[in-house]
């Protein structure tokens, strides 16, 4: 399965979460033992004997009903500018809402909703769909998908995080 849809960052946090929760249970004795530690000298005592290296795995379930995928929920709407002699499109705006929940890193979550969206642009302005004659589609990758050039690239606003709602 590819990476997509941000399923890797959660994928590797999960699993982080997972090797966290075997390191705490191998060091609880000496939490229980020595509860005014540090951290610092805690570890530095269990390191003579604890194994403080720890694997995780995360695989979101394959279950139905949503077989290992997930909803996002988002919304946008675009000012366009049509030349009507030539047919020219021009985005002057575009506003997106995108529900990110609480996200690792706010500044790569933007660059994926903007990227995402460039793509989507690309796709209903630009694209072209070709099918061989047994109707399999020949253009289902990135070698025959040619995204905007920056030229081509809306004004594109999205409301930042604000914490907790």
């Amino acid at each position: 399965r590819a990476s997509n849809g941000s399923s890797t960052s959660e994928a590797c946090s999960q699993a982080a979460l997972e090797a966290c929760k075997i390191l705490n249970e191998r060091l609880k004795p000496y939490k229980l033992l020595n509860p005014n530690l540090e951290w610092v000298d805690l570890i530095r005592l269990a390191a003579v004997s604890v194994n403080l290296s720890a694997t995780g795995f995360y695989y979101p379930s394959p279950d139905p009903p949503l077989n290992g995928a997930y909803f996002i929920w988002s919304a946008a709407v675009s000012l366009v500018e049509i030349d009507v002699l030539t047919g020219e499109l021009t985005i002057l705006r575009s506003d997106i809402v995108y529900d990110a929940g609480q996200p690792l890193n706010p500044t790569i979550d933007i660059g994926q909703v903007e990227g995402s969206f460039v793509m989507g642009y690309g796709d209903v302005t630009s694209e072209q769909v070709v099918y061989n004659h047994r109707g399999e589609l020949l253009t289902a990758g990135t070698w025959e998908y040619k995204p905007p050039c920056s030229k081509m690239a809306a004004r594109l606003r999205l409301p930042r995080h604000t914490g907790d709602r």
